[in-house]
């Protein structure tokens, strides 16, 4: 599953971002409170954890609507998604008259045919997370110690689980600890571990 597209309306800083075309990687640059960020929180809303708030409403306006665009979706249960891939469009409106609280409406289109009314955010569980949420010069406010698997499985808008995240990883017997030593290795020139 990948996102092909997204735009935001009112969210944020952006009176209307247009339609964002994406390539398989993406990297986002820009000047200090150019919208970086807000774009990834506005993406972070299809997933569990995603916070949104009154002041995610653009000021002046009463909603937001955010779209995003997938393409290759299979394996879904939230979504209906079957075996075989699927496109599907999301269009979530942020409801904010007064600035204090947000309602929030979802919108479904799979392969053309639209449903609405429910909640359709993806879990925050590896591996079946949609996005790792960490902006870079965020500090982490606290540190858990909790190194069980479901911490270490959890996808935390905060890291405050990074350390169970490289007990796992950096365990020898973890079955993806070979390419992680070996990024470290040629990214840092040495291997983080817990």
């Amino acid at each position: 599953m990948r996102v092909d597209s997204f735009r935001v309306t009112n969210f944020r800083s952006f009176p209307d971002s247009g339609l964002l075309e994406l390539a398989p990687v993406n990297v986002l640059i820009g000047a200090n409170n150019a919208g970086k960020s807000s774009l990834l929180r506005a993406l972070h809303i299809i997933q569990q954890g995603g916070t949104y708030t009154g002041p995610d409403v653009r000021v002046g306006c009463r909603s937001s609507l955010i779209e995003i665009n997938l393409s290759g979706v299979t394996n879904v249960p939230i979504w209906r998604a079957g075996d075989t891939p699927v496109t599907v469009k999301h269009e979530i409106t942020l409801s904010s008259p007064n600035k204090k609280g947000v309602s929030i409406g979802w919108n479904q289109i799979m392969n053309g045919a639209g449903s609405s009314g429910g909640t359709y955010q993806l879990s925050n569980i590896e591996p079946n997370h949609f996005v790792v949420p960490y902006f870079s010069r965020r500090k982490t406010a606290a540190y858990s110690e909790d190194v069980r698997e479901q911490a270490a499985m959890k996808m935390s808008i905060d890291m405050s689980n990074l350390a169970a995240k490289l007990s796992r990883i950096g365990n020898p017997y973890f079955p993806k600890h070979r390419q992680y030593a070996a990024a470290c290795e040629d990214i840092l020139g040495f291997v983080v571990s817990a």
